[in-house]
């Protein structure tokens, strides 16, 4: 499943397109808490983000490999033609 191209995965900025928030603008209203309100929630945001990008990084590297690994137990008919173990064994006590 290809999640790349159905989620929205591109990391918040701080919104400057406001004129209220854009410190350059004759605008800006200046507010501490807003801007640090504004900025736990676009990092928290960029955090999940990250995480998320990791995760598929690393869900791609396992499928790589997974796909390149040699399983001999996926040719053949399971039980008739080959075995995972190395066969039956006695476990009952002499």
């Amino acid at each position: 499943m290809n999640l790349e191209g159905k989620v929205y995965m591109d990391y918040k900025k701080y919104p400057t397109h406001l004129a209220h928030n854009d410190h350059e603008s004759k605008e800006y209203v200046e507010s501490e808490r807003d801007e640090y309100k504004t900025n736990v929630l676009i990092d928290e945001y960029n955090v999940v983000i990250r995480q998320l990008k990791n995760d598929l990084h690393m869900q791609k590297q396992v499928y790589d490999v997974l796909e390149k690994m040699d399983r001999p137990y996926l040719q053949g008919l399971p039980g008739n033609q080959k075995n995972i173990s190395t066969g039956l064994q006695n476990y009952g006590k002499p």
